[in-house]
């Protein structure tokens, strides 16, 4: 369990919030709580890695070639063997590098 999970799920369990904590929510209302979570609920899927999707756009020896890996929040795309990224680095997304590389022999396998 990663830091942004933890701090999520007792922020889920919170049953008695102190005296600070309820003027804040006096103050700023329901609604900011539910963003302060929505908020850290992103950065436990963006830190959550990821499988990318893989697809090819030539053939080699009569076999397709899959050279492309694309992020599956934010749709870049990368080249296979060269951008290698354990984090997207236009959105900042983990990336399952070894269910990556799994996927990819996978595809090659059912050719």
């Amino acid at each position: 369990m990663n830091k942004y999970q933890y701090a999520f799920d007792k922020l889920l369990t919170l049953d008695s919030p102190d005296v600070e904590q309820i003027e804040q929510l006096e103050v700023r209302g329901a609604d900011y709580y539910h963003e302060l979570l929505d908020t850290l609920y992103d950065l436990v899927e963006k830190e959550t890695a990821t499988t990318p999707d893989i697809e090819g756009d030539g053939y080699y020896k009569g076999e397709l070639v899959y050279d492309t890996w694309i992020c599956p929040r934010c749709g870049t795309r990368y080249e296979i063997g060269y951008d290698e990224y354990e984090y997207c680095p236009k959105c900042g997304q983990h990336i399952d590098l070894d269910s990556l590389e799994q996927e990819c022999e996978d595809t090659e396998d059912e050719e």
